[in-house]
């Protein structure tokens, strides 16, 4: 007797089942992914279970998952935009601290190579008494003039002169450097030990650092 077939239709409810029969061999194997169905074939294997509460859950389900995605990917753009902040800000302070550091560099070569002129130019007007431009001879006003411009040069770049005054300054080891001790009588006069008599080379900060010593004379009595 042959086998009967039957020619009814496939119901929404069979068909998944029939679709997942169709995907494999006789052994068991799939031999093809499952389908791919859209939102409308879904839609369809709902309907014998209740259409609108299956529809309606399955809709809700998937705003869900879009929501989640979107909050997701919000969240990894916010991430992404407070870093590269960071980065640029730490950046702009690295470039910034560069240039300073170069600045400062430059600066200090500057000082090194116009220190000794100035020195120079100091020698030459600690020869006459005073310093000054009423005390110097006419001879000595030009020099007195380039001294004045060099120095005001190098405090734009900040250079400042230790103040010491002959005569009312102590030494101080920290600050000063001694190249000659005045003996007990009238060079050293009747000022305290310690006390500088006279100022063999002038002294200069650097940014609040000390970057020239002054060499100075002081007394030795007691």
């Amino acid at each position: 007797m042959s086998e009967e077939t039957s020619d009814a239709p496939i119901t929404p409810e069979a068909e998944p089942a029939v679709a997942q029969s169709i995907a494999h061999d006789s052994e068991g194997t799939p031999e093809s992914p499952p389908p791919a169905y859209d939102f409308a074939t879904i839609q369809g294997f709902l309907g014998g279970i209740g259409e609108r509460q299956g529809v309606a859950a399955l809709q809700e389900r998937f705003e869900q998952w879009a929501a989640e995605a979107t909050e997701r990917e919000q969240k990894r753009d916010a991430a992404s935009l407070a870093m590269r902040g960071f980065f640029t800000q730490e950046l702009e302070k690295l470039r910034s601290a560069i240039q300073v550091e170069l600045r400062i560099r430059a600066a200090q070569q500057v000082l090194r190579d116009l220190l000794p002129v100035l020195n120079d130019l100091d020698e030459e007007l600690r020869q006459f008494e005073g310093g000054t431009d009423e005390a110097a001879p006419d001879a000595l006003r030009p020099l007195l003039n380039t001294r004045r411009r060099i120095y005001a040069a190098l405090r734009k770049l900040g250079l400042e002169q230790l103040p010491v005054t002959a005569n009312e300054t102590d030494f101080d080891p920290d600050l000063h450097e001694c190249v000659e001790t005045a003996a007990p009588g009238e060079a050293a006069g009747d000022f305290p030990r310690g006390r500088i008599i006279a100022v063999k080379r002038n002294g200069y900060f650097f940014r609040g650092d000390l970057f020239q010593t002054p060499l100075v004379i002081i007394t030795g009595g007691s």
